[in-house]
This record gives C-alpha cells, structure tokens and sequence, in this order.
C-alpha cells in the first residue's frame, strides 16, 4: 500500500520555509547519504541558501550546521516524524 502525504508539496507550489524539517541527500563525500534537519535561517541571495541545523548525530564541520542547495533538499514538512517515516520506508524498500 502506497500512501501519499499532502504536506508534501510540489515546489512550484510551496518553498520550503523557516523551521520546516527537511529531507536531503548530501553529496558533499563519497557516499550520497540521507539527513533529516531544520531549516534555520534562508538567504536566497546565497549560492545555498537553507542553512541547516543536523541533530547530534550529523558529522559536520560548522557544529550540526551547513547549507544546502534547493535541489538537495528532497521533502519538507513541518513535522520531523513524517520524514522519519519516508526514510525507514526508503532504507526497507518498503
């Protein structure tokens, strides 16, 4: 059974905006990894403009911060649990 969220709009329709949790596949290393995070702050005159916020777990060099490009950043919500859910779905094939 397929099941399709709503709040997981086409862009053209809605940005991703301020404090919505985020999906992206990072390509900054070797592997192409999935992370969940919160968008902290957007400066579109920027070449990535979402600044991101990672939880503990996220290995980066800024703190659990880094910015990323619109084109990586694969589903948003407002909420983190929905994202969690499409990423166990994703790592089962389910």
């Amino acid at each position: 059974m397929i099941i399709k969220f709503k709040i997981f709009e086409n862009k053209k329709i809605r940005k991703p905006k301020l404090n919505d949790w985020v999906l992206i596949k990072l390509n900054r290393s070797k592997n192409l990894i999935d992370y969940i995070g919160k968008i902290t702050h957007i400066n579109k005159k920027s070449n990535y403009p979402y600044l991101i916020e990672f939880d503990d777990n996220f290995d980066t060099d800024i703190y659990g911060f880094t910015g990323v490009m619109e084109d990586e950043i694969l589903y948003w919500s407002e909420n983190k649990e929905e994202l969690e859910t499409i990423l166990v779905t994703n790592k089962y094939n389910l």
